[in-house]
């Protein structure tokens, strides 16, 4: 992991171009069980109905 000049993160990467630039998997962790709320704000989510990921907006 790196940082660049302009603060943005790489993670296998040494040239980031986004603020957070990861070149391979990601895996986000959680049981889908995770509701949606004030106090999850902004995170991310499997929505056990769809399937998808999505980023509470409560």
């Amino acid at each position: 992991m790196i940082v660049g000049e302009v603060g943005d993160v790489g993670i296998a990467t040494s040239t980031p171009a986004a603020t957070l630039d990861v070149s391979g998997t990601v895996k986000v962790a959680g049981t889908g069980d995770e509701t949606c709320s004030p106090a999850t704000y902004g995170t991310f989510r499997r929505n056990p109905s769809t399937g998808r990921m999505q980023i509470c907006r409560y």
